[in-house]
């Protein structure tokens, strides 16, 4: 509590949080990572599974899916 300003200054200047990303992103210590500034989204899917015992191979990883649907809700 009595250092948490000064911490925090320190911090700013150790993990480099202010300096612009380069050519390569950002670059740091390794420690405190700082977040994303990139957009968040979602992928959309290509493919749909759509039965029990599908089989696909995912970036050379053979994969059996099965389906699992919500369970139903109860009425009240």
């Amino acid at each position: 509590m009595l250092a948490g300003n000064a911490m925090g200054r320190r911090a700013t200047y150790m993990y480099g949080a202010l300096l612009p990303p380069g050519p390569r992103g950002h670059v740091d210590s390794g420690l405190g990572k700082t977040v994303s500034r990139g957009s968040v989204s979602l992928v959309p899917p290509t493919v749909s599974i759509r039965e029990t015992g599908e089989r696909m191979r995912v970036d050379g990883i053979d994969i059996v899916f099965q389906v699992t649907p919500a369970p139903k809700r109860r009425r009240k």
